[in-house]
């Protein structure tokens, strides 16, 4: 997984929020196992949301120790984190605008498209004019890079 140092915060954000909850699930756990753990559902679903939990903050340690961190590249002519590009699908006559980024908490509701997205991944060091092929949901898509607008923040370095 690729992230910047945003990127890094917001996973170790969320592990200790994970970490928190497991408190609280254990804390559940040990009331419901007062009550007896023979017939008891309530003590069954708290023990398996703490095994999930569990699981799940296992993996994001494993992604963390394993993260690259990605700074940006300062090529003036090709697309960086934190750039507006503008790319148009000939295919679909569609053209539409995203975000590069190297958060870990990317908002899908945005136009932010995750280094890490087959979108991103495709774009990332690439330049206006280019075309580029990614495959998303055992399809492939092709689209043109028309526009490409410099991060004010990383323009600055």
């Amino acid at each position: 997984m690729k992230l910047d140092k945003n990127g890094i915060k917001q996973l170790e954000a969320e592990i200790k929020r994970r970490e928190q909850e497991r408190v609280r699930i254990l804390a559940k756990v040990g009331e419901e196992s007062k009550l007896g753990t023979k017939e008891n559902s309530a003590y069954d679903n708290a023990k398996q949301n703490l095994d999930m939990l569990n699981k799940d903050i296992t993996d994001l340690r494993f992604a963390l120790d394993r993260v690259q961190v990605v700074k940006p590249h300062g090529k003036v002519d090709r697309i960086d984190i934190g750039d507006t590009v503008t790319v148009y699908n000939p295919d679909i006559d569609d053209r539409f605008d995203v975000i590069l980024s190297a958060n870990y908490d990317v908002d899908v509701d945005t136009d932010e498209a995750s280094i890490n997205s087959p979108l991103g991944e495709a774009l990332y060091g690439k330049k206006k004019g280019d075309q580029v092929t990614y495959s998303a949901d055992r399809r492939q898509f092709t689209v043109n890079i028309e526009e490409v607008v410099k991060s004010k923040e990383h323009s600055l370095n």
